[in-house]
Formats: C-alpha cells, sequence, structure tokens
C-alpha cells in the first residue's frame, strides 16, 4: 500500500514538473511573437516610458503614439492641401512621408515631430527657416496641431550616402575628395550663417542625400542648434562612430569643431567602412588612398581639438588644394 502511495505521489511530481516546463516553453513562443528589432515593419517598442506602436498593413501604414493624432496613412488627405504618397522614414524621433500637392501636382517630404517637452523641433524649425542653400533642401510649409508639427520640406530625389556605399561597395578617391568639398562647403554656410552660427551635431551618411548627378544634400536637423553661447548642450546627442569624445563627455558641448570632426569621419567611413575609431591608422588609410588624403583626415579627427582644422573654409582649401594636385592623376 506504502509503494502504491509512493508512486502515485511520484508521477504526480512529474505531472507537475512537465506542466510547468511546458508554460514556461509557451511564454517564450509568445515573447518571439514581438519582435524587437526597430528595423522591423510590425512591433512595439519602449522609448522612455512612451509606448510606440508600428502597424504594417498590405493597403496602408499606420503609426501609433499615445495619442494617435500623428497617424498617416498611404491615400490620406492632409490639411486639404496634400495627399500621402508614400512612407519614407519612422524614427524616435519624427515620422517623414511623402506627399502630392493636390493642385500642383508636384511631391514634397512631410515631416511630423511630436513635441513631448516642447523642446527641439522648434529650433529646427527656426533653422529651417533660415535655410538659404542648394544644397540644403528648403522648408515649404508649416503646420500646427496641438503638440505636433507637421513641416512641408522640398522633396530631394535620391539615395542616402549610406544606402549608395552598400549598393556599389567603394567610391574612387576623387569623387570623395569632392564629396568632401561639397560637406564643407555646406558647413562653411552654416558655421558662418549671418543670423547665428548653426551647429548641425549629428553628421552621418544616413542624413546625406546622394542626387542623380552625384552632388550632395545635407537633410534632418533635427538635432540642429543656433550657437547662442559656450555652454554645454542640456543633453549628449548626435552618432557616437561619427562624433568625437568630448561631444558625450558629461553633457559635452557641441560646436563648429565637433562638427569637422564628423565631416572627417563620414569621409573615412567611406573608404574603411565600420571600422572603430582606435582602429584608424596612416597605415591602413594608405591602403586605399593617396598619402596626402590620408594626413587630412586623421587631421580632421585628431582626438585633440586644437590640432583639427579650426573653420570649415580650412578643411575646404585643403581638399581643393588636393584635388588641383591630382588633377593630371585623375585624368
Amino acid at each position: 500500500m506504502h509503494w502504491i502511495i509512493m508512486i502515485c505521489g511520484v508521477l504526480i511530481l512529474t505531472s507537475v514538473v512537465i506542466y510547468q516546463k511546458i508554460q514556461k516553453k509557451e511564454t517564450k513562443i509568445v515573447k518571439k511573437t514581438v519582435p524587437m528589432n526597430n528595423d522591423d515593419p510590425t512591433e512595439i517598442l519602449e522609448h522612455k516610458n512612451k509606448t510606440v506602436i508600428q502597424i504594417n498593413l498590405p493597403s496602408k501604414t499606420v503609426h501609433v503614439k499615445r495619442e494617435l493624432k500623428d497617424a498617416l496613412f498611404v491615400g490620406q488627405i492632409i490639411f486639404e492641401k496634400y495627399k500621402v504618397v508614400d512612407v519614407m522614414h519612422v524614427g524616435q524621433m519624427s515620422h517623414v512621408y511623402l506627399v502630392k500637392h493636390l493642385v500642383l501636382g508636384n511631391h514634397w517630404c512631410l515631416k511630423i515631430v511630436t513635441t513631448y517637452d516642447n523642446t527641439g523641433v522648434f529650433q529646427e524649425e527656426g533653422i529651417l527657416k533660415q535655410m538659404n542653400h542648394q544644397m540644403i533642401p528648403k522648408m515649404i510649409d508649416i503646420f500646427y496641431k496641438g503638440n505636433i508639427v507637421y513641416i512641408i520640406e522640398e522633396y530631394i530625389e535620391g539615395t542616402s550616402l549610406k544606402d549608395l556605399l552598400y549598393k556599389e561597395g567603394q567610391f574612387k578617391e576623387r569623387e570623395i575628395i569632392q564629396w568632401g568639398i561639397e560637406i564643407c562647403e555646406i558647413f562653411e554656410y552654416l558655421h558662418n550663417h549671418h543670423y547665428n552660427p548653426i551647429i548641425y551635431r549629428d553628421l552621418k551618411p544616413e542624413n546625406i542625400i546622394v542626387t542623380r548627378n552625384r552632388h550632395l544634400v545635407l537633410i534632418d536637423f533635427g538635432l540642429a542648434k543656433f550657437k547662442t553661447s559656450n555652454v554645454k548642450d542640456y543633453m549628449p546627442s548626435g552618432t557616437k562612430l561619427f562624433a568625437p569624445k568630448e561631444q558625450f563627455l558629461d553633457c559635452g558641448m557641441t560646436d563648429e569643431l565637433t562638427d569637422l570632426y564628423s565631416i572627417g569621419m563620414v569621409l573615412i567611413y567611406l573608404i574603411l567602412e565600420n571600422t572603430q575609431k582606435n582602429a584608424i591608422t596612416y597605415k591602413k588609410l594608405n591602403k586605399f588612398i593617396s598619402k596626402d588624403f590620408s594626413k587630412i583626415l586623421l587631421k580632421s579627427v585628431s582626438e585633440k581639438r586644437e590640432s583639427r582644422y579650426q573653420k570649415a573654409q580650412n578643411f575646404k582649401l585643403a581638399l581643393e588644394n588636393l584635388f588641383l594636385k591630382k588633377q593630371g592623376f585623375f585624368n
């Protein structure tokens, strides 16, 4: 009798253990059905206690934040003037759509930013109003709806520098130097702006569009700021791969020199791609580009601020002189 009771007890215990294991497996499966990759079109994300749900449907893409107010779908008419044609980008800071003017029939870029704390976007709006440069998209229109800002910008046809690098694999030294000159021209304009110097703060290949004729346009001024004083930033900002260390120390302070450092890092990225900063050497660069170009790039990304180019004009002049020097070699 005792043996029977013991056997029954063992069977019951075994059944409980098996049941618990099954439950754990089911829980794991449920977790896997919610992808947490930011590149996935259908996901649930948590960013600073703000839930962001992105739902991808066959006929429309809906982006739901807490308020649902900034959700747009393809085919939707907005402000009785624009029709949503495509979803171009969904990010943590903004959503970007391709829209068509109902009367004129031309295409524009619509950027939607939700200002939870009323900071940042109004800096961008003020900066875009001041822009008048052929390599920076012009702001066409702007609308306000509660704490949401809708910015209509010039639509630039082309491919991001990052995507083009992925597609083509590598670029010729001549073209990289020419692009470096163009980027320096843009930052010469920003840093010497008549209203106030403008610090871009987040230069990276994703924010540079290559047009059909292989010229560059700088987009996304979401982190840009007017330089009003030499005080530290409210909080660190930028992309670490392309920014100097001082940009992320404590609160950091971004200025012209941090922007110029990022120009050098972008050009190096086009040559070495994802090489870490501590692995960038003269020897490694010289395998792919000339000695003179290697020296210019290493100077631009020096850890010592005083050793870098101090102005965009100086950086541009060094590249222009190199281009002229290499003219016969390139031809």
